[in-house]
């Protein structure tokens, strides 16, 4: 079997070499595994083989971009011969003894047997003997030629020291498994069959080697190789799918790795969206599966690899027409054949895949192994580290480049600077970290972004169908929008809630930070110093469109009853209090509101009423829980207006059936807190208000949302039964609509 090989992902050397861990050890630095220079050492009698069989079986790992150390190649001229030759063979992964007729007259090949079986003791180098014309039982007993030539050796003193552990040597190479030429036809056939075991040995080092260095990957392999189905003629095409630094990469180099074997030809292809030549890209695909350098092969595409069992990855893929040109008609490649694909888009890569997998973020014990690795060399963080450690694998929520990029920028801090760091990562992102989740960021159009950024920086953990509403008021194309965010692992959608991962959150906010450094000349406010400073200093702030606080996290402040003229273009606004504290106050009360208001909630509005002269055209949430309103003006009350969320004790304030009649609503979004110190939520999706609302509350029958039966009471009469917040979905006029 023919095999092509990615020499970057096989070949050792001492500056990419990774570590190798052990779960039972506290220290992972002393377990590295050996710095192999070299793949293959070919330890031979030159006077027996060398212009034959040993020559080409040398031509032959070389053809396969197998490293390979042979004497009359690698050596210096005024080299010293021996020194060399030890040194080559320490550096060897793979160690392949030719055992011919004299092999045991040499001396210089007795002295590179023991150091073979040093290496193989102490490094865990492979040794392969191949026994060339001769009988394995003369080696391993020493008889025939090779009793022959230790008599010689005997009547030299200088071997009298030597002479057992060449003994020992020889007769622990014969037992190892090997190859024997009387077992085959021709040496073609030997020679390569010896290449494709020392591949796969090559293929199992490099992999146990990487697997204790690698956490929660297998777990991913397992779920992967289930969608392999090979009982059928047809190529199998898996995508690989998830947000940056998610260890897409990591898992389809592990799956190479471990499924190379099995093919005729492979191909790894890294960051292909950022090779931007289509033809470059096919050639070097062509040239890898065909094993050749000349890359002219278009004209023997079809034929050629159409006989090859091939496994091809193309790493990081976002366009649909590159990789259309890179794989084209299936029919390319031989039957059974795989490809992998990675890649943000699950838009690109669901057209051409049959199985897409979504990799998820690590669990949280995974996440701790591998940041203590990166951190500390070991499984787990020292004992003075454990909450510093918690607290940052809890900021990266299971993302594997955000793990090792932050324990190696700690890795021998004190924990003085742990805790500066852990303060420095609340105000903005590691720069390595942001500049990965960024490259997706800068792809997506000025629509794409712009919502991007006000879910990052405004709606994350809204319901979806609120948003949408919201964001189509302004002019954006939601729908779709929303749904490219999706798929390009922007933004998740669980129970109808907008979600982002915090990193990614944290990245689109300081993509606004960046900005500008002044506050009032950013688009988004959210951190409650900035928004301190733009509601307290008398400057101009048109360039802020979204504002939201958490009043009980500033100093408390006073407003100018026209604070917010500075803010014209300001959409949407949402004052809430987390601990209860509102320290926002109005002693003057409000003067303006900006018309262009989107979302309106102000939880606790400190005044007992509007402004006069707010039009609310483009009013579609109006939230006031907790406030001291007393009156809502005709124009407040707009026929646009979407959802509206009231807040009085006693029902002190309810609408009359003519306001009431005016406010056709989509939703109306109720809350009495005060009454008994509840929260209850219901909506209501009317295609028209006929009545009061106080009307609906005596007489609506209802469904609790928490166990999904109707209890037969009327939402008046079930209210009175709340202990605790519920949330009910009301059944008459009603088609659907839930906030949670």
């Amino acid at each position: 079997m023919d095999f092509c090989w990615l020499i970057s992902v096989w070949r050792y050397s001492s500056s990419t070499t990774m570590a190798s861990y052990s779960s039972s050890s506290s220290s992972l630095a002393s377990q590295s595994p050996h710095p192999w220079r070299y793949d293959v050492f070919i330890s031979f009698r030159g006077e027996d083989t060398r212009r034959s069989f040993t020559s080409h079986l040398y031509d032959a790992l070389c053809r396969k971009a197998l490293l390979t150390f042979i004497d009359n190649d690698e050596l210096q001229r005024g080299e010293e011969i021996a020194p060399s030759l030890l040194q080559a063979i320490q550096e060897s992964n793979v160690a392949v003894v030719v055992f011919s007729k004299d092999y045991a007259s040499s001396t210089w090949c007795l002295d590179e047997l023991l150091k073979i079986i040093e290496c193989h003791r102490t490094c865990g180098q492979i040794v392969i003997p191949v026994f060339y014309d001769v009988n394995p039982s003369h080696i391993r007993k020493q008889s025939h030629n090779v009793a022959t030539a230790f008599k010689k050796h005997e009547q030299n003193p200088r071997n009298a020291h030597k002479m057992k552990n060449w003994r020992d040597a020889l007769t622990m190479t014969a037992n190892l498994s090997g190859f024997d030429s009387k077992d085959f036809r021709k040496d073609r056939i030997l020679i390569s069959e010896i290449v494709e075991d020392i591949s796969k040995k090559l293929v199992k080092s490099t992999v146990c080697n990487g697997d204790q260095q690698l956490v929660g990957v297998d777990s991913h392999f397992q779920q992967i190789k289930q969608a392999l189905s090979f009982e059928g003629q047809d190529v199998c095409i898996i995508g690989i799918w998830g947000m940056g630094g998610i260890g897409k990469t990591t898992i389809a180099e592990f799956i190479f790795k471990r499924l190379s074997s099995e093919f005729e030809g492979c191909c790894f292809l890294e960051d292909v969206r950022e090779r931007s030549k289509v033809r470059d890209l096919r050639k070097e695909l062509i040239s890898q599966l065909l094993g050749e350098k000349d890359r002219n092969v278009y004209a023997f595409l079809e034929t050629r690899l159409g006989r090859r069992r091939a496994l091809i990855v193309l790493d990081d893929v976002d366009d649909s027409q590159q990789l259309d040109s890179l794989i084209g008609d299936p029919c390319w490649f031989g039957s059974r054949s795989v490809i992998i694909i990675t890649g943000r888009d699950k838009q690109v890569l669901g057209r051409r895949t049959g199985f897409l997998y979504k990799v998820g973020p690590l669990k949280d014990k995974e996440a701790l192994q591998l940041f203590s690795r990166s951190a500390f060399k070991q499984n787990y963080p020292r004992n003075d580290y454990e909450s510093l450690s918690s607290s940052i694998v809890k900021y990266a929520q299971g993302n594997p480049l955000a793990l090792k990029v932050l324990g190696s920028s700690l890795s021998g801090k004190t924990t003085k600077e742990w805790e500066s760091a852990l303060k420095k990562l609340l105000k903005g992102p590691n720069k390595n970290i942001q500049d990965v989740l960024q490259m997706g960021y800068d792809r997506l159009d000025g629509m794409e972004k712009d919502i991007f950024l006000h879910i990052a920086c405004f709606f994350k953990g809204e319901n979806k169908d609120v948003v949408m509403r919201v964001l189509e008021s302004c002019e954006f194309d939601a729908d779709i929008v929303v749904s490219v965010l999706v798929d390009k692992c922007f933004v998740t959608i669980s129970g109808n809630i907008l979600e982002m991962h915090d990193l990614m959150q944290e990245m689109g906010k300081e993509i606004v930070r960046q900005e500008s450094k002044h506050p009032n000349e950013r688009s988004r406010l959210w951190d409650p110093k900035d928004v301190f400073k733009v509601l307290a200093q008398d400057k101009g702030a048109e360039a802020v469109e979204s504002i939201m606080l958490d009043v009980s996290k500033i100093s408390k402040i006073d407003l100018n009853p026209k604070v917010f003229t500075k803010t014209p273009n300001l959409k949407f606004l949402k004052f809430y209090a987390s601990e209860g504290q509102n320290n926002l106050h109005l002693p003057q009360g409000l003067d303006y509101l900006p018309n262009e208001l989107t979302y309106f909630h102000w939880e606790g509005y400190p005044s007992e009423s509007f402004p006069h002269n707010f039009r609310s055209n483009h009013l579609i949430v109006f939230g006031l829980p907790n406030s001291k309103i007393k009156q809502l003006q005709e124009e407040v009350r707009d026929e646009n207006m979407g959802y509206l969320v009231a807040s009085q004790p006693k029902f002190g304030y309810c609408p009359s059936k003519p306001a009431v009649a005016k406010f056709r609503a989509q939703a109306v979004y109720v809350d009495f807190i005060k009454q008994w110190n509840i929260g209850v939520y219901f909506l209501l999706r009317f295609q028209e208000i006929a009545g009061a609302l106080d009307s609906a509350l005596s007489a609506t029958p209802l469904i609790p949302i928490q166990n999904g039966e109707s209890n037969g009471l009327t939402l008046k009469q079930s209210i009175t039964l709340l202990e605790s917040p519920c949330y009910f979905l009301l059944e008459r006029r009603c088609s659907y609509c839930l906030f949670l």
